[in-house]
């Protein structure tokens, strides 16, 4: 498993923990909300993200987002609209000094999502229990493989075939990949976080304050544990 799978499965522990109204959101089995702004690291990493295919009629742009702290100016694009862009399509940021993460945007919807940051769903079945999810999860689930994805995008999106040649073409260029899908809308009906799935290159996240701190509790526990044993 690598850093991003292991940040993202700690993270979804906490989240009984510190955010238990996230339990009214079901999320993609495999795939783990990403609740922590992006970050480069080591800061000597040339960071890179593949475009791998959507499952959205609106027109979305993945952008660089600036966090608190953060000397990124925010708006740059990433990858441009998933309807003209082709499948496999690698951009190459570069190296990133500084704190950042990334948003969508939609520019049909005119609404913009950023990792680490939680959305209240509106719609005709009303708030999802508090209404509060993640719009960007990760695939923590091991290997992308076609059939993941082609169960994941839904019937008739794509082949098997084609699946299979985005994902060579992104591992080729970016062998850390990591899978990540974004949810493009607020309605509570089209909660399936599949409208855009992009690949990048990992490590890209840093945990939240908070689940560092119960990160750090948990092990302290654990410590003390051991020692009341010995």
């Amino acid at each position: 498993m690598n850093t991003l799978s292991r940040i993202a499965a700690a993270a979804v522990v906490t989240i009984g923990v510190t955010g238990a109204a996230q339990a009214a959101v079901t999320y993609p089995a495999g795939w783990t909300p990403i609740t922590a702004p992006f970050n480069n690291l080591p800061l000597t990493t040339v960071f890179q993200t593949g475009f791998v295919g959507h499952n959205a009629a609106d027109i979305d742009v993945l952008k660089m987002g600036s966090v608190p702290g953060s000397s990124i100016a925010a708006g740059g694009t990433i990858i441009p609209n998933q309807q003209v862009t082709p499948e496999g399509t690698i951009a190459t940021i570069g190296t990133i000094a500084s704190p950042w993460t990334v948003e969508l945007n939609n520019q049909t919807q005119n609404t913009n999502f950023i990792s680490g940051q939680t959305y209240a769903t509106t719609g005709p079945t009303g708030p999802n229990g508090d209404g509060n999810f993640y719009a960007f999860v990760a695939y923590t689930g091991g290997t992308m493989t076609a059939a993941i994805l082609n169960a994941f995008f839904g019937p008739g999106v794509y082949t098997i075939p084609q699946l299979t040649s985005i994902i060579n073409t992104i591992y080729a260029a970016i062998p850390n990949a990591v899978f990540v899908g974004v949810e493009d809308r607020t309605t509570a009906t089209t909660l399936d976080w599949n409208d855009l799935v992009y690949a990048f290159s990992s490590p890209i996240l840093v945990p939240e304050p908070a689940t560092m701190a119960l990160l750090g509790a948990g092990l302290l526990g654990l410590g003390l544990a051991r020692r009341r044993k010995a």
